[in-house]
């Protein structure tokens, strides 16, 4: 058998969760990106669900960044793995 890379594993975490579960978790990452950009252009913003996101310091933004966008890479595998994107 051929051992395959990581990222032929992406998304196994997620194998036994409903396919509506999955959209709603990509949907929900996709938006904490767009917020963690915006945030980054924006240091004046005002929004109140930012209020946490305000407190992370450059460092902590960027690591909750990658993390969204592996969690993003992840539900998109298993979906892919599914035929349902």
């Amino acid at each position: 058998m051929i051992d395959r890379g990581p990222t032929a594993r992406r998304g196994l975490q997620f194998t036994e969760t409903p396919r509506d579960e999955l959209l709603r978790r990509q949907e929900d990452a996709q938006t904490k990106l767009r917020l963690l950009d915006w945030l980054v252009r924006n240091p004046a913003a005002t929004r109140t669900e930012l209020e946490d996101l305000r407190k992370l310091d450059p460092a902590q933004v960027s690591q909750q960044r990658q993390q969204t966008l592996d969690l993003l890479t992840d539900l998109r595998a298993e979906l892919r793995r599914r035929n349902d994107r």
